[in-house]
């Protein structure tokens, strides 16, 4: 993607350049190219070099979400598993403790449903006396318990931080293609107009080759 704005870019300054001819200018003038003309074409061009860049910010700060996410996701992931772990063991012959706990059973691999998995666990354990005192016999502590239950309650904002910043750089991304596809009309008419109006004159077009040739 970034060699082919780099080249729809390089297209567009190209026309712009070579419009500004004295031998140019005026011909092009009477095909509807006015200044007027010119001047929304190089605000469009502006407008996709803001959104391209837009883009890129957006989708760095989705990476930076994901990436601050994952650091504090898996490490309570890991405690969670040695957690159910010990919770199994603990309450291996406890049929109440290990239906309300959901001890058995296969872990979800979503998001949503691992969280969900783990945050019903710690609130289920924690409510009940006698399981937390069960668990303290294998290190499992109240303290280490209400960190874990402070962890996952922040890792719900790590979350929808990063949902949010998925979606504005989804937006940005339809945003700058709508933004290409304007721009790169605009150059491909340029150039088809130009080949009419200088078609008795092509050494005026030598300045445009390399864009006819690529939209032709």
């Amino acid at each position: 993607m970034n060699t082919t704005v780099n080249k729809l870019f390089d297209d567009t300054e190209r026309v712009f350049n070579f419009h500004e001819s004295d031998n140019v200018k005026p011909v092009m003038e009477k095909y509807g190219y006015s200044e007027a003309k010119i001047s929304e074409g190089k605000t469009l061009f502006e407008a996709t070099r803001a959104a391209c860049n837009r883009y890129a910010k957006e989708y760095g700060e989705q990476l930076q979400a994901y990436a601050t996410l994952e650091s504090r996701l898996a490490p309570c992931r890991e405690r969670y598993s040695l957690d159910l772990e010990i919770a199994r063991f603990v309450f291996k012959n406890h049929a109440d403790a290990q239906s309300t706990l959901e001890l058995n059973g296969r872990r979800k691999h979503s998001f949503t449903g691992n969280y969900a998995q783990m945050v019903d666990f710690y609130d289920r354990l924690t409510v009940n006396a006698s399981w937390v005192a069960a668990m303290a016999k294998m290190q499992v502590t109240p303290e280490l318990l209400t960190a874990q239950k402070a962890e996952l309650t922040a890792i719900r904002k790590f979350k929808d931080d990063h949902s949010r910043e998925r979606g504005e750089a989804q937006q940005a991304i339809v945003d700058r293609d709508r933004m290409l596809d304007q721009l790169d009309e605009w150059v491909s008419d340029y150039v088809k107009v130009a080949g009419f109006a200088l078609a008795a004159t092509p050494q005026l077009l030598e300045g445009l080759n390399k864009v006819i040739r690529a939209k032709s």
